[in-house]
Order: C-alpha cells, then sequence, then structure tokens
C-alpha cells in the first residue's frame, strides 16, 4: 500500500476492530454533486459540470459488459468492480482504437460516488504543466511521457504493478484506484478502493484506462490495495493483494485489520479467490514474491502488527506458505517491498516515506543495505516530489522503474478535517534503473524511451 506520507502517514501498527459494511460502487452512476474539481487537458485547473461529462449506459446483449459513450468515443470499462461479471476487453477499431481513445479516457467517470462526498476544491497548478497521456509522439526517439499514466476516474493511482498479457498481446497497469477527486475526512479517500487496470499496446507508451478488476470480496465493503501478480508453470496467474474489511468511513485513520488474499485466473480477467494467506498478524499488506533458485516462492510483505517489519514467508505451491527468517531486510521501517533479479543479483527495494530503500543480494538470504533512490525531487513534469511505492519490470540488460508521486504537494493544511486536493492527487511515473559500481541507481531525469516487450523476447 503506498505510503502514508503527510497526510497520508498512518501509525506503524494501528489498529481498529471496525467491520462495517459497503454497498459495491456501480459503473456509470453520476458524481452527486454539480461540480468536481478536475485538471484540463492542458494542465489547466478547472470545475467541470456532471452535465459535461454525463454518459449514456448501455448494456451489451448478453449483459457482460458496459459500452460508456464519452464525446463520441466508444469505451469499455471491463472489469466495474463486481459489477458486471468481466467479459473479455473490447478495443475499438480505426479512429477510436487504443491510440486514439486519449483525452476521452481521462473523462470517463466509470464509478458511483457516496452520498456524502462534497465537490472537491480546484487544485493548484504544478511548476510544470503536465503532458497528456495518450499523446507521445511514437517515432524512433520519442521519448516516455511525464508522468506515465493518470487515472481517469479518480486521479489517484498508486502501488502499480505490470503484466503482460499474452491473450490481448498487450501490458497490463494494475493499481491502487485512490479516491483522490473525493473530499472525505481524514483518508477515507484511500479506502473504499478497487483495483484498476489499464492497457498498453505499444511497448508502454501510452496508457489506456479500461476498469477495475472484478475480485469477490468476503465483505459487503471493502478496500484493495497494492497488488502483485505472478505466473506459475503451468501459464495461471496469481495475484496477491492487501485487503482491508469494513466501511470507508470506519477508516478515517489508518486503523483496522488488513490481510492478504489470493486469487487466481487464466486471463487476467476473470478471478477466481483462493485463500487469504496465514500470516504472522491480522494487520499485513504490500506482497511482493519471487521464485528462488530452488524453485521455491518468497513473498515478502509490511506487518504493521510487528512494528511495520518486512517479514517474509516461503511456499513451493503458493497455497501452504511458512515463515522464514530474512536478515537484513526487516531493520529499517518501510512498506511497498518489490525484489527483482537484475544484472546478476537479487534487489529488494521498499517505500519508506522518504525515497525508496535499496536492498542487494546474492542468494535472497542475506541482503546489504546500499542506500536510497528517487529520494531528491525530479525536474519532468509531476515528477517533483520523492518517488513511492514501485515496481520494477526487467528486460535483459534494462531495468524500469514504475513509481508513483504526490505532485503538487503533501504538505498543505487539512480545512475542516479534509485534506486538499493537491495532497491526494497522485501520478505514475517511469524511470530506467542501472547499476553502476554493484550498486542500484536511478536518474529520474534522464530522457528514455520505454520498451515493454513480451516477456522471452530482447
Amino acid at each position: 500500500m503506498p505510503s502514508g506520507g503527510r497526510p497520508c502517514a498512518r501509525p506503524r501498527h494501528a489498529r481498529s476492530t471496525t467491520n462495517a459494511g459497503r454497498a459495491p460502487a456501480r459503473v456509470g452512476r453520476e458524481h452527486p454533486a454539480n461540480q468536481v474539481a478536475d485538471v484540463g487537458s492542458d494542465g489547466s485547473d478547472r470545475a467541470v459540470s456532471t452535465r459535461q461529462r454525463r454518459a449514456v449506459i448501455m448494456a451489451s446483449p448478453r449483459g457482460r459488459a458496459l459500452t460508456t459513450r464519452v464525446l463520441g468515443v466508444n469505451v469499455v470499462p471491463m472489469f466495474a468492480g463486481r459489477r458486471p461479471a468481466p467479459a473479455r476487453p473490447f478495443l475499438p477499431s480505426g479512429p477510436t482504437g487504443p491510440a486514439g481513445l486519449g483525452a476521452a479516457l481521462f473523462t470517463v467517470l466509470a464509478l458511483s460516488t457516496p452520498a456524502t462526498a462534497q465537490p472537491s476544491d480546484v487544485m493548484p497548478r504544478p511548476a510544470s504543466v503536465p503532458q497528456r497521456v495518450g499523446h507521445t509522439p511514437l517515432g524512433h526517439d520519442a521519448v516516455t511521457p511525464a508522468p506515465l499514466y493518470r487515472d481517469p476516474v479518480f486521479d489517484g493511482a498508486a502501488d502499480p504493478v505490470l503484466v503482460w498479457n499474452p491473450r490481448q498481446r498487450s501490458w497490463w497497469l494494475l493499481y491502487t484506484q485512490r479516491r483522490a477527486k473525493l473530499d472525505l475526512p481524514g483518508v477515507e479517500w484511500c479506502h473504499g478502493t478497487e483495483i484498476g487496470v489499464a492497457e498498453s499496446r505499444d511497448e508502454g507508451m501510452t496508457w489506456s484506462y479500461l476498469g477495475t478488476l472484478d475480485l469477490r470480496a468476503m465483505d459487503a465493503e471493502y478496500s484493495f490495495w497494492a497488488p502483485d501478480v505472478i505466473r506459475d508453470d503451468g501459464g495461471r496467474y496469481h495475484l496477491f493483494v492487501s485487503y482491508v474489511p469494513g466501511a470507508p468511513s470506519s477508516h478515517r485513520n489508518w486503523g483496522g485489520q488488513r490481510h492478504i488474499l489470493h486469487y487466481s485466473s487464466d486471463d487476467l480477467s476473470r478471478w477466481a479467490f483462493e485463500r487469504r494467506v496465514p500470516l504472522a498478524s491480522d494487520y499485513c499488506i504490500d506482497p511482493t514474491l519471487i521464485r528462488r533458485p530452488d524453485g521455491a516462492w518468497r513473498m515478502w510483505y509490511k506487518d504493521e502488527g510487528h512494528d511495520s517489519k518486512t517479514y517474509a514467508v516461503e511456499s513451493r505451491d503458493l497455497k501452504d506458505w511458512i515463515p522464514v527468517a530474512d536478515p537484513g531486510i526487516s531493520t529499517l521501517y518501510g512498506e511497498g517491498p518489490k525484489a527483482f533479479r537484475f544484472r546478476d543479483r537479487f534487489w529488494l527495494i521498499k517505500d519508506p516515506n522518504s525515497g525508496l530503500d535499496v536492498y542487494r543480494s546474492d542468494n535472497l538470504d542475506t541482503w546489504t543495505y546500499q542506500g536510497k533512490i528517487l529520494d531528491k525531487p525530479g525536474r519532468r513534469n509531476s515528477d517533483g516530489t520523492i518517488g513511492k511505492h514501485a515496481d520494477v519490470v526487467v528486460f535483459g540488460d534494462r531495468a524500469y522503474i514504475i513509481y508513483f508521486t504526490h505532485p503538487y504537494t503533501e504538505d498543505a493544511p487539512e480545512r475542516n478535517g479534509v485534506s486538499p486536493l493537491s495532497n491526494r492527487h497522485t501520478a505514475l511515473q517511469a524511470a530506467e534503473l542501472e547499476v553502476q559500481n554493484g550498486r542500484l541507481v536511478c536518474d529520474r531525469d534522464k530522457a528514455f524511451r520505454i520498451r515493454l516487450t513480451p516477456p522471452g523476447t530482447r
């Protein structure tokens, strides 16, 4: 889960027994307020009337997909929570295809808004104007856009993870869909969240919003955070995701139980619930998994029931998990761990809300702390604050880190118990990782062309 930062900082062992229910959001329901804060496609701030965002919802003949007519472009949010049942993604052809959806996708209001939410304040303009995702030239010398992606529904994308979808021949981006546009008390806007899905068919240069994952929850009201996805030897996908039971209104601070749930799928669209992962406490979030050289799966996670240390468990079948000792990783506070292999070494990064801590290992058991990356502000659009909870994808001798920022500020004072929109808005960024003199480094200002290719290709 994203670092709570200021104003989203949660106590390292905050607890609550609240377990109230929440009615699931539904696709197509209008925002109850007449005005919602927004950022124009040119980076300007504006208040957009819901009349301008009004959508006509049409059910498909079999009721398995919704088509939303927005600005004359057909957009299909395929995974809107648990409503409706998921269908295979539909991608229009011709001028309304993936490359042409662009700005129209950023006007989709696909999820409902609680009746208690009020119109949000207008966000201050950042020092540099954000580019429009989906309008980057894709020539040989094209540069990866900054920001890489912004959630078109709530503008609160966080905790990203990337996965290749072989059936769709595209890369999928899964993320926590924080409800940043809603003026809600405390950190309620970080709850009631689903897992958002975006897709790229041009090696990661542009992304189109698809909707949210259809995950069966154990409670009427809940929050999903911080997914991680792996693929087993049989080709089946396994999703491990943080789960917080209870109504968003019962989570105005960072209290409450939280667990890690396991789902599986053959196609990344239809997910079957497998189990709750048995862990050391009832306050665990942020799983990351990697395959050991001996074939076992190692999972690290943040345990808020044990001083927010990074704990680890291991399994050979993804069903039975055994706690393991993991010296060197749990000595410093942090969340959102990510383990990966790059340049013949294992690495683990995690987020202590001061940049990302980096650890290095030759065997996944003994770790050396090497310092921080993304702890200094960048100069790109929406990249002027520290990097947070990240994913890393490796392609041979190249590696990319996908992280989120609060590009405006996190320090604006609350008003009547509500953190301003400028604190809540987030953006996803991409940068390239390198190894220099045995150390993992990241120049977040370096211009580069991201190339997400299918696994096994170079």
